[in-house]
């Protein structure tokens, strides 16, 4: 068993401690250094494996650096490579190169992730997220309490939301309907959100698929009811939420 120690001091990116390749000692690494890797990592086992690496080698064959989070991003934008040849070499990572990737990390988070449009995105670190899917950002609370999948254009938001609660008045056997009627409306969205929030006088146009109960628990705002769904709408100065319960019998009906 291997343990890798973490220092809690001298946190600041501005105080240079070197890391140097010293055989049969295995360095320390900061909290800084943590969180800035799991800032920039994909997923875990790309941690475990540069952890693997570079933290828990005896010899790291000549790497130089005052920072392992500006290691672990060079590795990462070098396909996982620092040195494939077979002599060793020394590697310096500059001190200011996980400040600059951090900043430009936040700065393209900032411009997609809604954190001004209400209580449950005020922690942005509560999310796992994905830039990778149909969305132009999706959100997974890390909670399991809800997924959200975000369309923006010009600093304007569609966020559509869906609650774990939703479940609670579709049947076991009937989960496909949910599924089905999720791909509908991204579909739509992802072909129409230019039209749709040029429409919209809101920054952001919230709609939160709910079950019926959670529905009804919501007083203030406008009650529409249709055909397929009951609908609540809400509205402040800059977030029109609706909060959807839809009909999932009838849908069921529509989907056979």
């Amino acid at each position: 068993m291997n343990f890798l120690y973490i220092e809690s001091t001298d946190l600041s990116p501005n105080k240079l401690k070197m890391h140097f390749d010293v055989t049969g000692v295995i360095d320390t690494v900061s909290s800084k250094d943590i969180i800035g890797i799991l800032n920039h990592a994909s997923n875990i086992q790309e941690i475990v494996e540069f952890i693997t690496e570079f933290l828990l080698k005896e010899d790291t064959d000549g790497i130089i650096s005052p920072e392992y989070a500006g290691l672990f991003y060079s590795w990462k934008h070098m396909d996982r490579v620092i040195n494939e040849g077979a002599i060793p070499t020394k590697i310096f990572s500059s001190v200011y190169t996980q400040v600059n990737a951090n900043i430009d990390f936040f700065n393209e988070f900032q411009r997609k992730f809604p954190i001004d449009a209400g209580s449950e995105f005020c922690n942005p670190f509560h999310w796992y997220l994905d830039s990778d899917g149909e969305s132009d950002l999706s959100l997974f609370g890390k909670g399991n309490d809800l997924k959200v999948d975000i369309y923006t254009e010009q600093e304007k938001y569609i966020l559509f939301c869906k609650s774990n609660t939703l479940v609670e008045d579709v049947q076991e056997d009937r989960l496909a309907v949910v599924q089905s009627l999720d791909e509908i409306i991204n579909s739509s969205f992802k072909q129409h959100k230019i039209a749709v929030l040029r429409q919209s006088k809101m920054k952001y146009l919230k709609i939160i698929i709910v079950s019926n109960g959670i529905l009804k628990q919501n007083s203030e705002g406008i009650n529409i009811s249709g055909r397929y769904f009951e609908k609540l709408i809400i509205e402040d100065s800059k977030i029109q939420t609706a909060l959807v319960s839809p009909n999932w019998e009838r849908y069921h009906k529509i989907v056979l």
